[in-house]
């Protein structure tokens, strides 16, 4: 009875541990991210793809609603201390830079760095509190689950979802945005 014990428990170990590592962080060339944005009862899909990826710069080329293409820049600035993100609806052909304190799908290194060693932080006009990922409401994609840093706006209202990936910290999923705009991840490869 005590041999049974064992080996179950040592399975459990270790289908634990290959579970914890079989969760998806990472970012790189090529790499796609397909969302939905809520707005105004309608709901707008988008591809984003990787296209360039450096220490100094993400750029994402992006396929909106199957018709409207174009790219998204993220340079050092924007990746390391942008404080909130930019709702501009996308332009056919744009090639869109926006300001150094606005980001583009990412939510900054330096925010997210807080987030994580402080569990709170400051971006989009509120203040985040890094929270346990309420039950159910984990993120995955073909399977597999996305490693997420969860984190709530100080009264409850707004929730994030941010891939855990300290130098491409993704915003996967938003709710309750005060600017109007929720997202979704339907699929990251």
């Amino acid at each position: 009875m005590k041999k049974i014990f064992l080996v179950a428990f040592y399975l459990v170990i270790v289908l634990t541990l290959n579970a914890q590592s079989a969760k998806i962080s990472e970012v790189k060339q090529g790499t796609t991210v397909q969302v939905e944005f809520y707005a105004q009862g309608q709901i707008y899909p988008m591809v984003l793809k990787v296209a360039t990826l450096s220490a100094d710069e993400l750029v994402f080329s992006y396929d909106f609603m199957g018709s409207v293409m174009g790219k998204f820049f993220n340079n050092k600035a924007n990746l390391d201390k942008g404080q909130r993100f930019n709702w501009d609806e996308p332009v056919d052909g744009e090639e869109r830079k926006v300001s150094d304190d606005q980001t583009l799908m990412v939510i900054s290194r330096t925010a997210f760095k807080e987030l994580k060693e402080n569990k709170k932080s400051s971006y989009n006009k509120q203040v985040l509190l890094r929270k346990e990922i309420p039950e159910g409401q984990e993120l995955s994609s073909g399977g597999t689950q996305i490693d997420v840093i969860y984190a709530e706006s100080e009264n409850g209202s707004t929730k994030y979802w941010i891939l855990n990936n300290d130098a491409y910290p993704l915003l996967l999923k938003l709710s309750g945005n005060p600017g109007g705009i929720d997202v979704v991840m339907t699929g990251f490869k």
